[in-house]
């Protein structure tokens, strides 16, 4: 049976189960924001004349219109997703659907190029995070949890098919087994907690076990390495770990925010050992997965150096030539690692003290500047700098979450900008062996550009009791 319709399947599988969620309404009514099932709609069409495109010209847009459909169908899942989570029907809900809907998408666009695949995390993260300054729902985060999905199948599919390339869709039916074992759990647990609140600790147990024996007879069937279930049980397991040790009580939050982080590292040096990348993004979608069912935003953050260390695999897979390793000793690979961590950070605080009632023009601005950054990066900094700013994206979600963060949201733009790096680095290499006097021009343009789009922001994100004060 094709992925496509299976994908689709488990999606509304997903979306009807509810988690369990035990209200009682009446007539079912989809009330989730209109201008997001508006995105949706417009998105989703965008993407179909972009493949029309491109399948009448490979050459067309330069290339370009490849990454347009990955850009669209990533933007549009976020779409759907935060109209089904803000419905009163999906209230409470969005644990599973979120991470189903995400599967589907890239279902959808599987068989095209790796620019496509790569662009669709952007897209998703992007469309994510301009539905967050609407403030709506935060407490669910579906189009955040699909954007981050999103990233963690893509590189499971890319890294797969880099390590052997018969195997195909790894990613999707891969989320499809920790979706099925999440709504079975969920379910269980639901029922359990009915009849005994004390023994609700056996959902997130039942989660591992379900997960973890789907994603066995998957890679059985297969033929993955022998090594992947180990890596998908362990990474289950360390999530489990770490969503009883980052509880919102507990006092000594920071250290065990930490060790959380250095579990998450120890494990993804073991996956690489044992199955190069590919065991490595096998740790990232289980551990992504299973914090995400067991509704743990925080401990979740803690994933954040895992994703960079994927996200880098799959960069070097794309561009084979690009430096070995970060070397923090170069003064270019510290500056990059230090703007990968103030960017999501920096936009986040955007967020938090943002005062204008429609900040939808600085959000899309900011957007374009967020989009914009590996620009400056690659070409005053080189391969060192862009290594250096993909691992500074890691850390910007830890950061984040040791200042008190209760959303997921860094996460998922620093999976965004991370595979935005990726992506336009394939466009940007061939322009890239300049002198010091191009560099210097190259970088004035840039710089330009990027005052004009601050300038606009920061215009556009005051309210007008504030612009009315200002200008008394």
């Amino acid at each position: 049976m094709n992925i496509f319709l299976i994908s689709l399947v488990i999606a509304v599988v997903a979306i009807v189960a509810r988690d369990g969620v035990s209200e009682k309404f009446g007539p079912i009514k989809l009330n989730g924001p209109k201008n997001a099932l508006i995105s949706a709609v417009v998105l989703a069409l965008l993407a179909g004349a972009s493949f029309g495109l491109w399948k009448s010209s490979p050459g067309a847009l330069g290339g370009g219109a490849a990454a347009l459909i990955g850009l669209f169908a990533g933007a549009a899942a976020a779409s759907i997703a935060q109209w089904f989570g803000a419905s009163e029907w999906q209230r409470s809900a969005g644990r599973t659907a979120p991470l189903a809907l995400a599967a589907f998408a890239v279902s959808a666009i599987v068989s095209l190029p790796s620019d496509t695949l790569i662009s669709a995390v952007f897209g998703a993260a992007a469309a994510a995070w301009i539905f967050s300054l609407s403030r709506v729902d935060d407490l669910t985060e579906w189009p955040v949890r699909t954007a981050i999905y999103t990233g963690c199948i893509v590189a499971i599919d890319l890294l797969g098919t880099y390590h052997n390339p018969g195997i195909v869709s790894l990613g999707e039916q891969l989320a499809g087994v920790v979706v099925i074992a999440g709504i079975l759990a969920i379910g269980i647990e639901t029922q359990i907690r009915s009849r005994d609140a004390k023994l609700a600790f056996m959902g997130p147990i039942l989660a591992l076990a379900f997960s973890s024996f789907g994603a066995f007879l998957l890679f059985r069937k297969i033929g993955a390495p022998d090594s992947s279930a180990f890596i998908f049980v362990a990474a289950a397991f360390i999530a489990l770990i770490s969503s009883w040790m980052i509880r919102q009580e507990a006092a000594t939050l920071l250290v065990r925010m930490l060790l959380a982080v250095i579990l998450w590292i120890a494990l993804a040096t073991a996956a690489y050992g044992y199955a190069r990348g590919l065991g490595m993004s096998i740790a990232l979608m289980a551990g992504a997965g299973n914090l995400i069912i067991l509704a743990n935003r925080r401990a979740l953050l803690c994933i954040g150096p895992l994703a960079a260390l994927v996200v880098y695999r799959v960069f070097r897979q794309m561009h084979a030539d690009t430096a070995e390793a970060f070397d923090i000793g170069q003064h270019y690979a510290e500056i990059g690692f230090v703007l990968g961590i103030v960017l999501p950070v920096m936009a986040q605080e955007w967020t938090r003290n943002l005062k204008a009632k429609s900040p939808w023009v600085a959000g899309g601005l900011w957007v374009v500047l967020l989009a914009a950054a590996p620009l400056p990066v690659a070409v005053a900094l080189s391969d060192k700098g862009i290594v250096g700013y993909l691992v500074g994206l890691g850390i910007a979600p830890v950061l984040e979450g040791l200042k008190g963060e209760q959303s997921s949201q860094s996460l998922s733009l620093a999976l965004g900008l991370s595979s935005g790096m990726a992506l336009l680095y394939t466009w940007m290499e061939p322009h890239l062996d300049v002198d010091r006097h191009g560099k210097i021009v190259a970088l004035s343009y840039i710089a330009v550009g990027m005052a004009i789009a601050i300038i606009g922001i920061v215009l556009t994100s005051r309210s007008k009791s504030v612009a009315t004060e200002a200008v008394a």
